[in-house]
């Protein structure tokens, strides 16, 4: 789990207000939980962190793909990944 600390956000230091962290997520961020159904990934993770005095706001914002094996023929083939998540 070493590799993962570029991921922690320290969020107790930070000031009430709107903060922007970008990740590039690849093979060793899923390596981490022994998750290898993905052959090579390559996706930009945009983190907008909203910090209020009651509450945290997380906003997501994921764009890449990872290299897959089709159900159907089982050939490799990259999936593109789009996604947006707010918490």
């Amino acid at each position: 789990m070493k590799d993962l600390k570029q991921f922690n956000i320290p969020f107790v230091g930070l000031k009430k207000e709107s903060h922007l962290f970008e990740y590039q997520i690849d093979n060793t961020f899923f390596e981490a939980y022994n998750f290898d159904e993905y052959f090579d990934a390559n996706i930009h993770v945009s983190l907008t962190f909203n910090k209020k005095s009651t509450m945290l706001l997380l906003t997501f914002v994921a764009k890449g793909t990872v290299n897959i094996t089709c159900d159907v023929s089982g050939e490799q083939f990259d999936q593109e990944i789009h996604t947006d998540l707010s918490l």
